[in-house]
């Protein structure tokens, strides 16, 4: 967010620039002036240009964790599923391939996404273990409406030399849903510890 943050001092200095050379002076209508162009200009241009920020911020996480994680992680486990179960065009063995993504690397790769990105913010382990449990069980449950299909597909009709890339691609729109459901309460944790703090502060 550093990077937002000095893109937006940038914007500032140049927009406040502009604004003195076009309304010179401190007369009262000069400044109601520069004031409700502010507000009408400045303003809502700096709001887009901090939600596009998060948004850079989020992806870049995603990103990091799909190229340095995940990406491996999927690779390493078909590998082994492929090994354990041998590839092939059949119900009963793509069905056994499910049944173990989903008991087994479902949770680990839910566990590793929550647990990298919260490294990434800067957060301690205790808090992203807390968050991991809180939105567990929102994301296991939807990952048993979405990738059971996916992996259907992915098991059944692809060669094994695809299936990495087929589940990056299908992570890519699961994980813009990780990532609204990481980031959604976050608003309210915070005022929740500001609350905490202040409440300490005034007992001692």
């Amino acid at each position: 967010m550093l990077t937002v943050g000095l893109a937006i001092g940038m914007l500032l200095h140049t927009w406040y620039r502009f604004l003195d050379r076009r309304f010179p002076g401190k007369k009262a209508p000069t400044i109601v002036k520069k004031i409700l162009l502010d507000e009408s200009v400045c303003s809502p241009t700096l709001y887009v240009v901090f939600l596009f920020g998060e948004f850079l911020f989020c992806l870049g996480q995603m990103l990091t964790v799909g190229l340095c994680l995940t990406g491996p992680m999927m690779h390493g486990w078909y590998t082994f599923l492929d090994h354990i179960l041998p590839a092939g065009y059949c119900l009963k063995t793509s069905g056994k391939k499910i049944l173990l993504d989903q008991l087994i690397a479902a949770p680990i790769f839910a566990y590793t996404f929550i647990m990298s990105c919260d490294a990434l913010e800067g957060k301690d382990f205790k808090s992203s273990t807390d968050e991991f449990k809180d939105k567990f069980p929102t994301i296991y449950l939807t990952d048993w409406m979405v990738w059971p299909a996916a992996q259907a597909i992915n098991f059944y009709y692809l060669s094994p030399k695809y299936r990495a890339l087929y589940a990056n691609i299908v992570t890519l729109g699961w994980n813009v849903f990780l990532s609204y459901i990481k980031h959604k309460d976050s608003s309210h944790c915070d005022k929740d510890a500001e609350e905490t703090d202040m409440q300490d502060d005034t007992k001692s």
